[in-house]
């Protein structure tokens, strides 16, 4: 999770200062270090995708990358009373003010992305527009759609509350009916940090937090080491932390559905159009070779939420990135 959730809307495990994290992130988007990042990681992933054969010729590999899409309706005022603190205590909360910055620093790193993008256009990066305009009435916080734990089907992002244990997207899911009841993510945090097993949420408040207990903050000195320390131990699952929370501001597979529409028409009206029309048969009577591929492709994500890219293709060997993207500077 990264330090915007952490800090500014769930405040899991020893936040920052909320300012601070936002300050940091504009600083970077104002003297242009994100779109340098995103330029050099696209730059990359273009080069080894060439290098890496398949595309004839190698400049029909295309990478293709999209937008973020702002997560709040920003306008509704009845979600200025809801908190999704972690531990249910009172703040912050989802105020207009919070939401609209967020959305506009969203909005921000779009502008880099697809600057980025038309910078390289020559290297077979392309834009892929529109998801914006398809998540309109889908967001937190829409009106109608407002309660304290936004887990319904029409929600198309997931909210850390929304149930693991089910294939369901939410009430009123027309093909997987939502669970009942689910496992305890938060109790399931706090059996992993206190194995006793006797700790309860109750037993914390804002002025004496988990963290502040004895060993803990140098254990775990913020939120990426101990969402590590959970994913490498074998006794948390799925069910538990921290998969609530990497899932939340995740779109949920229907969102997906409309993700795939708008990349694959961008797909087809930027591949060389292949002769449909049935080839003479060979005289041999071997079996002819396959049909040649236009291009091959990929597509990129960088997810400034939780701070990492995200490379999705084939013929695309991912280890070429190196340990921790080391081999971006090879």
């Amino acid at each position: 999770m990264s330090s915007i959730l952490n800090d500014y809307i769930y405040r899991a495990w020893f936040p920052g200062d909320c300012d601070t994290t936002l300050n940091n992130l504009q600083k970077d988007l104002d003297g242009g270090t994100l779109r340098e990042k995103i330029n050099v990681a696209l730059f990359h992933v273009a080069d080894e995708g060439r290098k890496a054969g398949g595309a004839t010729p190698r400049e029909n590999f295309h990478v293709y990358v999209t937008s973020y899409v702002t997560f709040f309706n920003q306008g509704d005022p009845k979600c200025n009373d809801i908190s999704w603190n972690y531990w249910g205590w009172s703040t912050p909360k989802l105020t207009t003010d919070l939401r609209k910055r967020l959305n506009d620093l969203t909005t921000q790193v779009n502008k880099a992305v697809t600057e980025a993008a038309e910078d390289l256009k020559s290297m077979g990066i392309i834009f892929v527009d529109g998801l914006e305009d398809v998540y309109k009435g889908h967001r937190f916080c829409e009106p109608g759609h407002t309660d304290q734990q936004m887990i319904d089907f029409d929600t198309w992002f997931w909210s850390s509350y929304s149930h693991q244990d089910t294939l369901s997207e939410g009430p009123g899911d027309p093909e997987n009916p939502y669970s009942a009841t689910a496992p305890d993510a938060r109790q399931a945090l706090l059996d992993f940090l206190f194995p006793n097993g006797t700790v309860k949420a109750s037993a914390f408040s804002e002025s004496s937090a988990p963290w502040d207990q004895p060993g803990l903050r140098e254990k775990y000195p913020d939120y990426s080491s101990l969402i590590k320390a959970t994913s490498d131990d074998g006794n948390v699952t799925i069910y538990g932390a921290p998969f609530n929370l990497l899932r939340s501001f995740h779109p949920k597979g229907t969102a997906h559905g409309h993700h795939k529409d708008l990349f694959m028409g961008s797909v087809a009206d930027n591949r060389d159009h292949v002769d449909g029309a049935a080839a003479p048969k060979p005289a041999s009577s071997a079996p002819p070779p396959p049909p040649p591929q236009a291009t091959d492709s990929c597509d990129v994500s960088y997810n400034f939420w939780y701070d990492n890219f995200e490379v999705r293709g084939k013929k695309f060997d991912p280890a070429k990135f190196g340990q921790d993207g080391s081999g971006l500077h090879d």
